[in-house]
């Protein structure tokens, strides 16, 4: 199908891909574009801070060599990295830890992106014109519940969604009242558990 060689001394001047000729009027190949983005993120530390110079070089290599790795910096100062699923997260921790920055690490669990409200793009455009806060603009406008979509970039999946506010009481309850909802939410996993794992008479019998 084809040949493979293998070229080095290319690190410092390739970000992920690139067309190598011997001549500068050479077409350029088309760069490899992925259709979705990494799903899993997590915050990498190096076990002793002195090596935070290494943990830094470690992910400028590695965000060089793996063509859908993201690397980046949070507010906070944590240095974040994604990937495109669980398996390939272990791969980048594992290469992170023996090839490039070659610490151990400390690594965080999964990152999850929070977020408050949703707002259509018009909205938004109109709380940032009239001086006034997005969710007072989407107050103001109607008291109808809107939907606001959003396409994956493949452009195969739509996802519709639809958000409204809480009712003042139970906001303030769930608020105040952190450990009821973690004891709802444990019985309804150990309910839906237990569910699952038990034997009808019926399908005893069949057994």
């Amino acid at each position: 199908a084809g040949s493979v060689l293998a070229m080095g001394g290319l690190d410092a001047a390739i970000l992920k891909s690139a067309t190598l000729s011997s001549t500068p009027m050479a077409r350029p190949l088309a760069p490899m574009i992925f259709q979705a983005s990494p799903i899993v993120k997590v915050a990498v530390e190096p076990a002793l801070p002195s090596d935070m110079p290494r943990l830094v070089e470690g992910l400028r290599l590695l965000n060089r060599a793996d063509p859908f790795v993201e690397v980046s910096v949070m507010e906070s100062g944590e240095h974040v990295l994604g990937a495109a699923g669980e398996v390939h997260l272990e791969t980048c921790i594992k290469d992170l830890k023996t090839r490039f920055a070659r610490i151990e690490l400390q690594v965080s669990p999964p990152l999850v992106a929070f977020r408050e409200s949703v707002l259509c793009p018009a909205e938004a455009a109109d709380a940032s014109a009239g001086g006034q806060t997005a969710l007072a603009a989407a107050a103001a406008r109607s008291a109808a519940t809107r939907v606001v979509e959003a396409a994956t970039p493949n452009g195969v999946l739509l996802v519709r969604v639809r958000a409204s506010p809480l009712p003042a009481s139970l906001a303030s309850t769930l608020g105040d009242s952190p450990e009821v909802v973690k004891r709802a939410v444990q019985g309804v996993a150990a309910e839906g558990h237990g569910s699952s794992s038990t034997t009808t008479p019926a399908t005893a019998a069949a057994a």
